[in-house]
């Protein structure tokens, strides 16, 4: 068995690189919504959340599992897990943080050595040093961390030991100003070239600002869990979403009411029944539903200032209803200097109006359900009263529960009955903790390899 870092190839590339080290930040898009929504599939940072039986914690630099040569004068000292960059704000959010310790390989991609099978830089050969590595020491379960993934796999499967991971105590962005674009899945910042340098201080003064972060305590797969895993004839299936990678994308959850509630009339009576001014009373009379709609001050197109829009909403002749569904965003329309947000705009100058008996909903995934209450928590005292008197705040759990409850009634309509199974099966895993989906992913997929 060999170690790469016994090899003459490690060997030579270590001497070379401790002639003049540079620091530098690594910056990988979270797994969620791309590599894993294919089929079959898990995302090879998963390893990221686990300790590997043999205690040591092992992380993986996408997409492809390597650092690269171009990089060799750079250590890495951080990665940072984020979302996708964000466009028009030019920022990303946070989710965890993670201290590197050594890179395990230093392997990359060149063209034209991997043309050559002879170079030791071939991919092909490069791939057999990593995987000796792994038959060496790396199992989770119990199983070989090459024989998890699926056959075809073409990644290195890891790139660093690590020593912690972190999340941030409260919701977090970083701002990108200029001099770095971060547009594709994986990132470097530099702390030696002119242009990113603003930009690395900036980060590393959040990264050792330690009032901003938890500790993470990281799992470890055990061989007794994976001994007693059933692989549940529904539960974690593929879904339509997982299929065309929209699964973190919101507008496909509110999309999916809109279509519930406009196929259904019953069924929206049905739900507006969750609101506390009903009393689980059903209301008699029929909505016109809305997506997208947009809202204007004292409900005037003509005359108002255009306000925002509401995700889906309805109205009858007594009653108008609102849902704004929050997979990922917190509250938007923030006026800072009066402490409100577009939730009290939207039931000031549509929900409330025309003598209209108001029914106002949130839909937040559960784990994000604190990070809600905390921004509610710093608005107004005023915006807070009506929000907490007029809003009911409802946790995809509590969507999953009623649409278990509903199944009958959904499966009357085409629409309905076509999709419950996959919107079922999104809606459980919005009430999942990220946490809780990442290890049943894991443990599903150890348990697969070994009944191969």
């Amino acid at each position: 068995m060999i170690d790469i870092r016994d090899t003459d190839y490690y060997k030579e590339i270590t001497f070379k690189e401790k002639i003049m080290q540079k620091e530098c930040i690594l910056l990988n898009k979270i797994f969620e919504g791309s590599y894993t929504d294919n089929i079959s599939n898990i995302p090879h940072e998963i390893i990221d959340f686990f300790k590997a039986d043999d205690g040591k914690y092992y992380v993986y630099n996408n997409p492809f599992g390597d650092f690269g040569n171009h990089n060799k004068n750079y250590t890495p000292t951080y990665l940072l897990l984020t979302s996708s960059y964000i466009p028009k704000e030019k920022k990303v959010k946070i989710f965890y943080l993670i201290k590197i310790k050594e890179k395990i390989h230093n392997f990359g991609y060149d063209r034209k050595a991997l043309a050559n099978f002879e170079n030791s830089n071939n991919k092909a050969n490069q791939k057999i040093v990593i995987e000796k590595i792994i038959e060496k020491n790396i199992t989770y379960g119990g199983q070989r961390l090459d024989k998890i993934y699926e056959e075809n796999d073409k990644t290195y499967m890891l790139t660093f030991e690590a020593e912690w991971i972190r999340e941030p105590k409260e919701e977090m962005f970083f701002e990108f100003n200029t001099g770095y674009n971060f547009q594709r899945n994986t990132g470097i910042v530099h702390n030696d070239e002119k242009k990113q340098a603003e930009t690395f201080k900036r980060l590393m003064e959040k990264i050792e600002d330690s009032k901003l972060w938890k500790s993470y305590e990281l799992d470890k797969i055990n061989s007794e869990d994976v001994t007693n895993y059933k692989i549940p004839e529904k539960a974690g299936q593929k879904t339509f979403l997982d299929f065309i990678c929209m699964i973190e994308r919101e507008e496909c959850y509110t999309n999916f009411l809109f279509n519930l509630f406009s196929e259904n009339k019953e069924l929206v009576k049905n739900f507006l029944m969750l609101h506390p001014l009903l009393e689980n009373k059903k209301i008699a009379e029929d909505f016109i539903i809305c997506r997208e709609a947009a809202v204007y001050e004292n409900d005037d197109e003509e005359k108002g200032e255009y306000i925002g829009r509401l995700d889906v909403s309805g109205e009858s002749q007594n009653y108008r209803f609102c849902i704004e569904n929050k997979i990922n965003s917190g509250l938007n329309g923030k006026d800072k200097e009066n402490n409100t947000s577009q939730l009290g705009k939207y039931f000031k100058n549509w929900t409330s109006c025309g003598n209209h008996i108001p029914l106002s909903f949130v839909l937040v995934p559960d784990e994000n359900k604190g990070n809600l209450d905390s921004e509610i928590g710093q608005l107004s005292e005023e915006e807070q009263q009506i929000v907490s008197k007029n809003y009911k705040i409802l946790t995809y759990k509590d969507l999953y529960q009623f649409l278990v409850k509903n199944s009958e009634e959904i499966k009357k309509y085409p629409f309905g009955a076509k999709f419950y199974e996959d919107i079922l099966e999104i809606t459980k895993r919005m009430s999942e903790s990220k946490r809780e989906r990442t290890k049943r992913l894991f443990l599903a997929q150890i348990a697969k390899s070994f009944s191969k």
